[in-house]
């Protein structure tokens, strides 16, 4: 079975959302972050999606309890990194493949939230109805770190954009346009 039967992966990984093991978010964010890099490059997106360890490495490794985060927008986070670094080591490594790879490389940032806990920017809260899931919550440490971190960002922002011509400032608008309409309105 292995990475070769995508329909039986993908038979699995739907069973696994139905019984509500795992949620679809991660392994969507992460098929769906390869195949838009892969057109983006000009290469086949079916071939990148269905060769190599993406299927079984987007449904059942990246899914994992302990190494992958349990907001949804961390979810879409990891899901987004976990693409992008497959499709960075796929097309500009020296290695056939990057799923695995990818993966620890994004379970290394989902730590990062234990940090935020002991700084009392976050805290975790568990969910009556379902004892696996544990809910990640600002604290109003979190949302005032936040602010400075946007406010930072944006002056940094703002300098890099000046330095781009319209062309280039009109297609980054549009990409970000596109993204935001994907993710929808949260």
């Amino acid at each position: 079975l292995g990475e070769t039967c995508v329909l039986a992966l993908l038979m699995g990984g739907i069973y696994l959302v139905v019984r509500k093991v795992i949620t679809p978010l991660v392994p969507l964010t992460y098929i769906a972050t390869v195949f838009v890099l892969t057109w983006i490059l000009g290469e086949n997106p079916v071939v990148h999606i269905l060769s190599g360890g993406l299927m079984l490495g987007a449904i059942f490794m990246a899914t994992d309890y302990v190494t992958s985060p349990v907001t949804r927008w961390g979810q879409v986070i990891f899901g987004i990194g976990c693409g992008a670094l497959t499709m960075l080591i796929r097309c500009c490594g020296s290695l056939p493949e990057g799923v695995s790879f990818a993966i620890v490389l994004m379970n290394i940032v989902t730590p990062l939230i234990d940090r935020m806990i002991n700084a009392g920017y976050v805290t975790r809260e568990r969910n009556a109805a379902d004892r696996r899931v544990v809910h990640v919550v600002i604290l109003d440490k979190g949302r005032e770190k936040v602010r400075d971190t946007v406010e930072a960002l944006r002056v940094c922002m703002d300098a890099w954009a000046k330095e781009l011509d319209a062309g280039k400032l009109e297609t980054l608008s549009d990409a970000l346009e596109t993204i935001r309409q994907l993710l929808g309105n949260e």
